[in-house]
């Protein structure tokens, strides 16, 4: 899906977006703190991570909890998958 060609998500709501990919890519699918992602994408505040974290949820990008965990963002549809070889490489 290309973030970018939605009509309705404003250009940093997209790369916060792909900012959570990676992330979450990068980290066998833990999420991204609200400052990681203000400092991952050069946002000045985390009211404004918040603002385009609640757009992505009202796209169906997202998901997250109601309370509690903030740093328990979804991704509907994707997975993420432990790597045993790079855990067993850095054993060695």
């Amino acid at each position: 899906m290309r973030v970018s060609s939605s009509p309705r998500l404003h250009p940093t709501a997209a790369a916060v977006y792909r900012f959570i990919i990676r992330f979450k890519r990068q980290t066998g699918g833990d999420s991204p703190t609200r400052r990681e992602i203000m400092a991952g994408v050069g946002i000045p505040s985390t009211s404004l991570v918040q603002h385009h974290l609640m757009s992505l949820e009202a796209a169906g990008l997202i998901t997250r909890p109601s309370r509690g965990d903030a740093r328990r963002i979804g991704v509907p549809g994707a997975e993420w998958r432990f790597n045993e070889a790079a855990v067993s490489e850095s054993e060695r």
